[in-house]
């Protein structure tokens, strides 16, 4: 149930997916919202690793610990249409 591809970001097809996560610099991040609101079913999940996107708020911020790295992991679900 889960998919791996390695693939330009801004040709992949994320209509089929319910949960998308991501490990980009905040800048790719930004360019890729346009491309994930308009093509991702309402209620799927955005997960992001230390980065934001854009000026999207998330839904949720988890700190996770590894060691002694802190990072944060962001949640965002798509809203209804």
């Amino acid at each position: 149930r889960v998919r791996f591809a390695v693939q330009d970001l801004f040709k992949t097809d994320f209509s089929e997916a319910s949960v998308l996560t991501l490990y980009l610099f905040p800048e790719l991040n930004a360019k890729l919202l346009p491309k994930i609101r308009a093509e991702m079913r309402p209620g799927a999940r955005v997960v992001s690793h230390q980065f934001r996107i854009g000026d999207w708020v998330p839904e949720r911020i988890e700190a996770v610990q590894a060691g002694t790295e802190r990072s944060e992991i962001f949640l965002w679900r798509l809203p209804q249409r």
